[in-house]
Protein backbone atom coordinates (compact mmCIF):
# COMPACT_ATOMS: atom_id res chain seq x y z
CA UNK A 1 0.00 0.00 0.00
CA UNK A 2 1.38 3.42 -0.85
CA UNK A 3 1.43 6.38 1.49
CA UNK A 4 -1.27 8.88 0.71
CA UNK A 5 -0.53 12.61 0.66
CA UNK A 6 -3.36 14.95 1.58
CA UNK A 7 -4.73 17.21 -1.13
CA UNK A 8 -2.94 20.55 -1.18
CA UNK A 9 -6.28 22.30 -1.21
CA UNK A 10 -7.61 24.92 -3.58
CA UNK A 11 -5.39 27.66 -4.96
CA UNK A 12 -5.64 30.98 -3.12
CA UNK A 13 -8.03 33.37 -4.83
CA UNK A 14 -7.89 37.14 -5.13
CA UNK A 15 -10.61 38.67 -2.98
CA UNK A 16 -11.33 41.36 -5.58
CA UNK A 17 -11.39 39.60 -8.97
CA UNK A 18 -11.45 35.92 -7.92
CA UNK A 19 -8.43 34.89 -10.01
CA UNK A 20 -6.33 31.95 -8.71
CA UNK A 21 -2.81 32.97 -7.71
CA UNK A 22 0.36 31.16 -6.71
CA UNK A 23 0.88 30.81 -2.96
CA UNK A 24 3.86 33.17 -2.65
CA UNK A 25 2.99 35.77 -5.31
CA UNK A 26 3.27 39.41 -4.32
CA UNK A 27 0.35 40.64 -6.45
CA UNK A 28 -2.65 39.28 -8.31
CA UNK A 29 -1.75 38.36 -11.88
CA UNK A 30 -5.10 39.61 -13.20
CA UNK A 31 -5.98 42.82 -11.35
CA UNK A 32 -2.42 43.60 -10.12
CA UNK A 33 -3.57 44.21 -6.52
CA UNK A 34 -0.78 43.94 -3.98
CA UNK A 35 -3.27 43.10 -1.22
CA UNK A 36 -4.92 40.25 -3.17
CA UNK A 37 -4.66 37.84 -0.23
CA UNK A 38 -5.71 40.25 2.54
CA UNK A 39 -9.41 40.79 2.99
CA UNK A 40 -10.70 44.29 3.73
CA UNK A 41 -12.40 44.94 7.07
CA UNK A 42 -15.96 43.63 7.06
CA UNK A 43 -15.44 41.42 4.00
CA UNK A 44 -16.74 37.89 4.42
CA UNK A 45 -14.96 35.29 2.34
CA UNK A 46 -17.53 33.19 0.47
CA UNK A 47 -17.73 29.60 1.66
CA UNK A 48 -17.05 26.87 -0.91
CA UNK A 49 -20.16 25.34 -2.44
CA UNK A 50 -21.44 22.19 -0.75
CA UNK A 51 -21.29 18.97 -2.72
CA UNK A 52 -24.74 17.66 -3.45
CA UNK A 53 -25.54 13.96 -3.75
CA UNK A 54 -25.55 12.69 -7.32
CA UNK A 55 -28.36 10.84 -9.04
CA UNK A 56 -26.19 7.70 -9.07
CA UNK A 57 -25.92 7.63 -5.28
CA UNK A 58 -29.68 8.04 -5.02
CA UNK A 59 -30.27 5.18 -7.45
CA UNK A 60 -27.87 2.93 -5.54
CA UNK A 61 -29.65 3.73 -2.29
CA UNK A 62 -33.06 2.97 -3.81
CA UNK A 63 -31.76 -0.32 -5.26
CA UNK A 64 -30.31 -1.34 -1.87
CA UNK A 65 -33.61 -0.55 -0.11
CA UNK A 66 -35.60 -2.43 -2.76
CA UNK A 67 -33.28 -5.45 -2.48
CA UNK A 68 -33.62 -5.46 1.30
CA UNK A 69 -37.43 -5.25 1.06
CA UNK A 70 -37.49 -8.14 -1.41
CA UNK A 71 -35.22 -10.20 0.82
CA UNK A 72 -37.36 -9.33 3.85
CA UNK A 73 -40.48 -10.57 2.01
CA UNK A 74 -38.88 -13.88 1.06
CA UNK A 75 -36.71 -14.49 4.11
CA UNK A 76 -37.32 -12.12 7.05
CA UNK A 77 -34.65 -13.70 9.25
CA UNK A 78 -31.94 -13.34 6.63
CA UNK A 79 -32.97 -9.72 5.98
CA UNK A 80 -32.67 -8.90 9.69
CA UNK A 81 -29.19 -10.45 9.80
CA UNK A 82 -28.20 -8.40 6.76
CA UNK A 83 -29.52 -5.19 8.33
CA UNK A 84 -27.81 -5.90 11.65
CA UNK A 85 -24.49 -6.60 9.93
CA UNK A 86 -24.58 -3.94 7.21
CA UNK A 87 -26.09 -0.89 8.90
CA UNK A 88 -23.37 -0.27 11.52
CA UNK A 89 -20.66 -0.93 8.94
CA UNK A 90 -22.19 1.53 6.47
CA UNK A 91 -22.71 4.21 9.13
CA UNK A 92 -19.13 3.92 10.42
CA UNK A 93 -17.76 4.03 6.86
CA UNK A 94 -19.88 7.06 5.97
CA UNK A 95 -18.73 8.90 9.10
CA UNK A 96 -15.07 8.16 8.36
CA UNK A 97 -15.46 9.22 4.70
CA UNK A 98 -17.13 12.48 5.77
CA UNK A 99 -14.34 13.25 8.26
CA UNK A 100 -11.68 12.59 5.63
CA UNK A 101 -13.50 14.72 3.06
CA UNK A 102 -13.65 17.57 5.57
CA UNK A 103 -9.85 17.64 5.83
CA UNK A 104 -9.41 17.45 2.06
CA UNK A 105 -8.62 13.74 1.67
CA UNK A 106 -11.71 12.12 0.11
CA UNK A 107 -12.08 8.36 0.43
CA UNK A 108 -12.20 6.53 -2.93
CA UNK A 109 -15.22 4.34 -3.60
CA UNK A 110 -13.17 1.11 -3.66
CA UNK A 111 -11.82 1.94 -0.19
CA UNK A 112 -15.35 2.64 1.06
CA UNK A 113 -16.56 -0.72 -0.22
CA UNK A 114 -13.56 -2.59 1.22
CA UNK A 115 -13.95 -0.85 4.58
CA UNK A 116 -17.67 -1.61 4.71
CA UNK A 117 -17.17 -5.31 3.87
CA UNK A 118 -14.33 -5.61 6.40
CA UNK A 119 -16.45 -3.99 9.12
CA UNK A 120 -19.34 -6.33 8.32
CA UNK A 121 -17.06 -9.21 9.34
CA UNK A 122 -15.14 -7.52 12.16
CA UNK A 123 -18.03 -6.00 14.12
CA UNK A 124 -19.68 -9.38 14.90
CA UNK A 125 -16.30 -10.86 15.82
CA UNK A 126 -15.62 -7.98 18.22
CA UNK A 127 -19.09 -8.29 19.72
CA UNK A 128 -18.64 -12.04 20.26
CA UNK A 129 -15.25 -11.44 21.89
CA UNK A 130 -16.66 -8.72 24.16
CA UNK A 131 -19.59 -10.92 25.17
CA UNK A 132 -17.21 -13.82 25.84
CA UNK A 133 -14.95 -11.68 28.02
CA UNK A 134 -17.96 -10.35 29.92
CA UNK A 135 -19.34 -13.86 30.44
CA UNK A 136 -15.93 -15.04 31.66
CA UNK A 137 -15.78 -12.10 34.07
CA UNK A 138 -19.25 -12.91 35.40
CA UNK A 139 -18.29 -16.57 35.93
CA UNK A 140 -15.06 -15.61 37.72
CA UNK A 141 -16.77 -13.08 39.96
CA UNK A 142 -19.54 -15.57 40.70
CA UNK A 143 -16.99 -18.23 41.72
CA UNK A 144 -15.01 -15.79 43.86
CA UNK A 145 -18.09 -14.55 45.71
CA UNK A 146 -19.73 -17.93 46.32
Amino acid sequence: MTARSPNPGPEPLCWKCGAPNAMGSSECWLCQRADWNRYPIGYRRPSPPRRRPTIASGMITIAAIAGTIALFRDSPGMAMVLIILALPAMLLTAAKARRRAAIGDPMPMIERIARCVALMFLIPIYLILICGVMALAVVLVHRLLW
